[in-house]
């Protein structure tokens, strides 16, 4: 393995260089920086473990990007694309195929708001839940590290199980912090590489010499029958990937599973959530003594409502539901959705509550972690809440105590810049200077004008690891 200090946009774009074939683009912020690094990749002639340069063609649009990407999968081609927000919506449509075809295709999403009442840059998960019905699975990674392995997941699962895969990771908060990864070479990636399945995948491909037909007419005495055999794949699916999991580890990697449990074995008050702020409970449950606990959800579909009761204490009276998007005139937001139902057809004696953070960007931290807790403490809590701003119109928001700070031992630096200006780029080289000796991170603030905007570029170092996805406003060297 190599060491490296890049950003969770370069982690995912150097596993997908070298486990694809063809990549067909199209830039959106904040995921353009994953095609740009292929580009760079192909450009400096790099071979992917297969022994060629990546081919990479930038299209007319997203929907440009998503209907070549079919038409390569079809050819037999590895293929797989990069966006974000309104670029995903616009792939919709051929996403169904490429599930209902059973094409082994991923797309890496750097998650972003849609935009509705306004234009919005930053993450919250309005897109990729649009995506959840499409029939690609979703597996969702929580650190630049954890991008980076999922992303490698990702393309081996897909490949072994013919299903398409969605791995999103929160835009800016994952895509653009600078991390330690922990980066796979050619010779380690080629011995877990399903080359069975590889092989299997060209025999069945479209070309002159090997016809096939695509995209038929079905009436009403098929397509039903059609849709419910597809149930036999995705049955197997958390299984295969957590096999897959276990490859990874083989050679090197963390051990990951497609849901993790943090925290006391007798809790009684369980929060689960999804990608990066996650790491923000996990930091707040080990700060504390009490008996509370976290449900980390990596794979969201599809939903493996047996796993999850599996690793649920069985002292657990109330749940926390964390959903980063708002489906307005829904009962609740999907997880919570989810999560119920699984709690409902078990006939468990569980409460849960569902609650929305982080739209469009919106901080979530600590204290605001402690919230959701403390609520579910209350006889009565809150249910259908929201954590991170003060809603004085419909009352929906949960009071946090802003004063409060984890004690942290790392070594924090706060750099004021102009969009443009090139701070933001010095700081990134400062996080990857002292990221060569010391466990380094940094997350960069920028204004929606860009050009011109505030900048703030936050830098932390430890001699341990850092995992704190939420903005460190305490102890800080300002320049």
């Amino acid at each position: 393995m190599k060491r490296e200090i890049i950003d969770g946009n370069t982690a995912v774009a150097k596993a997908s260089y070298k486990l694809s074939e063809m990549s067909f683009i199209y830039p959106i912020t904040p995921s353009s920086p994953m095609a740009e690094v292929c580009d760079e990749m192909a450009d400096r002639n790099e071979k992917n473990i297969f022994g060629n340069v990546l081919n990479i063609t930038e299209m007319q649009s997203e929907g440009g990007a998503i209907g070549a990407l079919h038409g390569s999968a079809l050819s037999g081609s590895i293929s797989t694309t990069f966006t974000s927000s309104q670029g995903l919506l616009l792939m919709l449509p051929n996403m169904y195929k490429i599930a209902g075809e059973m094409l082994p295709v991923v797309i890496n999403v750097a998650s972003r708001s849609v935009a509705t009442h306004s234009l919005n840059i930053f993450c919250d998960h309005s897109d990729v839940m649009s995506a959840r019905e499409t029939g690609f699975a979703m597996l969702a990674s929580a650190t630049p590290q954890e991008s980076y392995d999922f992303a490698v997941a990702s393309f081996l699962a897909s490949m072994k199980s013919r299903i398409p895969i969605l791995h999103f990771f929160d835009g800016f908060r994952t895509s653009h912090q600078i991390s330690t990864v922990n980066t796979f070479d050619d010779e380690e990636l080629k011995k877990i590489y399903p080359f069975e399945s590889l092989k299997e995948y060209k025999e069945r491909s479209i070309s002159p010499n090997n016809p096939k037909q695509y995209g038929t007419n079905e009436s009403p005495d098929l397509f039903f029958q059609g849709r419910e055999k597809s149930n036999l794949a995705y049955n197997h699916l958390s299984q295969m990937i957590e096999n897959v999991f276990e490859d990874l580890k083989s050679v090197g990697a963390k051990e990951h599973h497609i849901m993790e449990y943090y925290g006391s074995k007798n809790a009684k008050y369980v929060v689960c959530v999804m990608a990066s702020a996650s790491q923000t409970v996990k930091r707040y449950i080990e700060s504390c003594s009490e008996e509370i606990g976290l449900v980390k959800i990596n794979l969201y579909r599809p939903f493996d409502a047996k796993y999850f009761l599996n690793i649920l204490p069985k002292t657990v009276t109330k749940i926390a539901v964390l959903d980063r998007t708002k489906e307005q005139g829904s009962l609740g937001e999907p997880l919570y959705l989810d999560i119920s139902a699984t709690i409902h057809e078990a006939k468990l004696n569980i409460e849960v509550f569902g609650g929305r953070f982080g739209l469009g960007g919106k901080e979530f931290n600590p204290a605001m972690a402690k919230a959701v807790f403390e609520n579910l403490k209350q006889e009565n809590p809150k249910n259908h809440f929201t954590v991170g701003i003060e809603d004085d119109i419909t009352f929906s928001s949960l009071s946090y105590d802003k004063n409060f700070k984890l004690n942290d031992d790392s070594k924090n630096i706060l750099i004021y810049g102009i969009g443009s200006d090139g701070s933001v780029g010095s700081a990134k080289n400062i996080t990857k200077i002292l990221g060569e000796t010391n466990y380094a991170s940094g997350y960069f603030m920028y204004d929606s004008k860009k050009s011109g905007g505030l900048t703030r570029s936050y830098i932390s170092v430890s001699k341990n690891e850092i995992e704190k996805p939420y903005l460190e406003t305490n102890n800080h060297f300002v320049i």
